[in-house]
């Protein structure tokens, strides 16, 4: 998950939250811009395995608003 979520190399993530109930894991990003890259790469390569993995959704988000 950590190499998807720089794959821009730009460190447009500076931290990470997650949060576990019962059937879903929902991971949000934290940084000054929205993260595109980053959340298309995690939820093409990472997503599938850490739901096989945890055998709950994955769902990721960001908190900075995408750019216009």
């Amino acid at each position: 998950m950590a190499e998807f979520l720089d794959r821009g190399r730009n460190a447009a993530v500076s931290d990470v939250s997650a949060q576990w109930d019962d059937d879903r894991l929902r991971i949000t990003l934290v940084g000054d811009e929205h993260p595109a890259v980053e959340i298309w790469e995690s939820q093409r390569n990472a997503v599938p395995l850490l739901e096989s993995a945890f055998n709950r959704r994955v769902t990721i988000d960001s908190m900075a608003a995408p750019a216009e």
